[in-house]
């Protein structure tokens, strides 16, 4: 699995046309992730809950709904198709299950400074974007969320330091 560490993003270089209103969402937490140039609001950081929502059982739409909020100071990369159908998937879930979707975010992500009816509209609209965007590309999409100052790794040389040590880990582990 490639990862490209990336130091915080410029602003976005073209503006989609989602309101981004904030929604007191902690912002070391919770950030804007930026597809292929575009900005998309942070509550999108939280779409991952949807598996848990709606118990679905698609494992490629989980792990891309997953891939999708894991992206704070790193570059990631999905193919362009996969980016389309999962997001394409993902709105029509959401539509099918409106009223089960909001009271899921209710739930899980109310507590955070989430709101529900906000919150459905930012995903269906960033998935839009995310589905729009995606049917243009050949190859692959990339996105990314930008680092905060408190977030433990701050350069490239601390993400390899990390992954030095999970390997010399697991190496210990094998040799146990």
């Amino acid at each position: 699995m490639l990862f490209r560490f990336t130091a915080p993003l410029a602003p976005a270089t073209e503006c989609c046309s989602i309101q981004c209103y904030p929604m007191n969402l902690n912002e070391e937490n919770w950030r804007p992730i930026t597809f292929e140039g575009h900005e998309l609001p942070a509550s999108l950081m939280g779409i991952d809950n949807l598996e848990k929502i709606l118990e679905f059982d698609d494992e490629d739409l989980g792990s891309f709904l997953f891939r999708l909020c894991v992206c704070k100071g790193v570059i990631k990369s999905a193919g362009a198709r996969r980016c389309y159908k999962t997001s394409k998937k993902a709105i029509s879930l959401i539509n099918e299950n409106l009223e089960e979707v909001k009271a899921g975010i209710q739930e899980r992500l109310g507590p955070h400074g989430f709101d529900a009816e906000r919150t459905v509209a930012d995903w269906i609209s960033s998935l839009e974007v995310i589905r729009d965007n995606s049917r243009k590309i050949f190859g692959k999409c990339y996105w990314s969320a930008p680092l905060h100052k408190n977030d433990r790794y701050q350069t490239k040389e601390d993400v390899e330091n990390l992954l030095k040590n999970m390997d010399n880990l697991r190496r210990d582990i094998g040799n146990s």
